[in-house]
Parts: C-alpha cells; sequence; structure tokens
C-alpha cells in the first residue's frame, strides 16, 4: 500500500516519449524531403507513419499522466513534468499536423523556399537533439540528487536549446 505512493521512474516513461517523439520530428524531415521532389505517394505515405507515431506519443503520454496523478512523491514538481510533457507531446502532434496540411492537396515546394525551409528544419531538429540530450540524462540528474556537475551540465544543455530556438525562430516566417 505504502509503495504506490511513490512513482516509478517517470523520467524512462519521458525518455521512451522522447524516442518517438524523434521519431516523428524525422519524418517530418522525411517528408520535405519527398516533397522536394514530388513524389506524393511517399508524402502520404510518411505522413501515415508519423500519424501512427503520433498516437504511440499519445499512449505513452495518458499512460504518465495517470502514473502521475497515482504518485504522491515524484523527485520533481507534478507541474513541472506535465509541463514538459506537454511541450513532448505539442512537438509530436505538430508533425501530425504538417503530415495532414501536405496531404491535404498536392503541393509542390517552390524553389525559392527550399533553402529558407531546409534552414528552418535544420535548426529545428537540432533544437529537439539538444532537448533529446537533456530528457536522457534525467536518470543521471535523479541520480545525483538534481546537485553537481551534471545538474549544472543540463542547465547548460538547457541554455542551448534556449538560443537554438531562438535561431529557429529567426529562421522560421521566411516571407
Amino acid at each position: 500500500m505504502l509503495w504506490g505512493l511513490f512513482s516509478q521512474n517517470a523520467f524512462r516513461a519521458l525518455q521512451d516519449l522522447m524516442k518517438e517523439v524523434l521519431v516523428a520530428v524525422d519524418g517530418v524531415k522525411h517528408l520535405f524531403e519527398a516533397l522536394s521532389v514530388g513524389d506524393q505517394e511517399k508524402v502520404v505515405t510518411i505522413a501515415k507513419e508519423i500519424s501512427q507515431t503520433e498516437h504511440r506519443c499519445d499512449e505513452i503520454k495518458q499512460n504518465l499522466r495517470a502514473q502521475i496523478s497515482k504518485s504522491v512523491f515524484l523527485p520533481v514538481d507534478k507541474r513541472d513534468l506535465i509541463h514538459v510533457l506537454s511541450h513532448m507531446d505539442s512537438l509530436a502532434n505538430v508533425c501530425e499536423d504538417l503530415g495532414v496540411l501536405l496531404t491535404l492537396r498536392r503541393m509542390e515546394l517552390p524553389v525559392f523556399l527550399k533553402d529558407p525551409l531546409d534552414e528552418l528544419l535544420q535548426r529545428s531538429l537540432d533544437t529537439v537533439g539538444k532537448a533529446k540530450e537533456v530528457i536522457a540524462a534525467l536518470d543521471r540528474l535523479l541520480e545525483t540528487g538534481f546537485s553537481g556537475h551534471d545538474a549544472v551540465e543540463i542547465l547548460k544543455k538547457i541554455d542551448e536549446i534556449d538560443h537554438l530556438e531562438h535561431l529557429a525562430d529567426k529562421a522560421g516566417p521566411i516571407w
């Protein structure tokens, strides 16, 4: 009975979610590659794969939320955990939305948009990749009590994420 008050390692579930989010994000990269060469069939196939991945993300998210709500003792504030969970879920949702938008009608990527779009995509991939590093390090932080060298390194990575996100924002609107 008492054991049920303590959470299983919620960070592992976050790490599992991050792996799926990365699959969805990588799918967007392939989606735009197919779009740039005009392969509409591949765009549709990749969009379906992204949608399936987003569904797996939703399942992990729902399980983690249930786990969080049943736990009294967590190593971090529940609100912080739910905040991170929501951001990760929104990444998968955006990937799915892009896939759906690109399948609603046949589109061609104008040549003048290819380079700016590639830059935006790469900056976004860099940002998500750095976030993956932070999520992957959560187990180490738990082991060290969220202090010491590992904590300092994670804070540096979070600052890098902020910077990368800013660069992605600047590469954003291209018109």
